[in-house]
């Protein structure tokens, strides 16, 4: 089995975590600061790593956590 492991993804699952923080201008300061890459990642950007595990191409990787964050834990 694999994981999926992203970091800040700009999607409305936020919103909770967005208003906690104080609106949308203080959770991007937030993300500047704390993400390397600076940005919050795209859902485009994180899909076609889930497509790739679906697909027969990933048969070979088994027991994985990947990170897909912007830099933070690496």
């Amino acid at each position: 089995m694999n994981t999926v492991c992203p970091g800040w993804v700009d999607t409305a699952f936020n919103e909770p975590a967005i208003s906690f923080m104080g609106g949308r201008a203080s959770q991007e300061e937030f993300v500047k600061r704390v993400v390397p890459l600076q940005r919050q990642g795209q859902s485009s950007e994180i899909a076609p790593l889930f497509v790739y595990l679906a697909s027969d191409e990933s048969s070979y990787l088994t027991a994985q956590a990947i990170i897909i964050d912007g830099g933070i834990f690496n």
